[in-house]
């Protein structure tokens, strides 16, 4: 499989409002890029850093996999998940070869990220 690069780091916070203010004053700009993906329970702010970008996730639902997330580490945020984008992923997925490296499972949940990216997702 071909690495490209590391598309985003998603971070997970129980409060999307207050993390923008902060990281807007971290980084010294504002979030490129904003939107709520019901089917995922999340709100979404990025921040581009170069080629790749800082996601931050809220959930809307305690149910949501991000309010689990958040719930499972005591109610704090931390790091969700690392993108990776690579060359060729609808094929990679179809022939279930993307293996997780956390856990050795086969990715086989397919659906169009946020921003209306392919992606393969897997959980450890």
């Amino acid at each position: 499989m071909k690495f490209i690069r590391i598309d985003h780091i998603g971070i997970a916070v129980p409060n999307l409002e207050e993390a923008v203010k902060n990281y807007t004053t971290l980084l010294g700009k504002g979030s490129e890029h904003s939107e709520e993906v019901a089917e995922q329970q999340v709100k979404t702010a990025f921040f581009a850093i170069d080629d790749t970008n800082i996601e931050l996730l809220q959930s809307t639902s305690p149910d949501g996999p991000i309010g689990k997330f958040i719930e499972k580490n005591g109610g704090r945020g931390g790091i969700h998940h690392i993108c990776i984008q690579v060359k060729n992923i609808r094929s990679k997925v179809s022939s279930l070869s993307i293996k997780c490296p956390a856990s050795g499972r086969t990715a086989k949940k397919w659906r169009s990220s946020i921003q209306n990216q392919p992606g393969a997702f897997c959980w450890s």
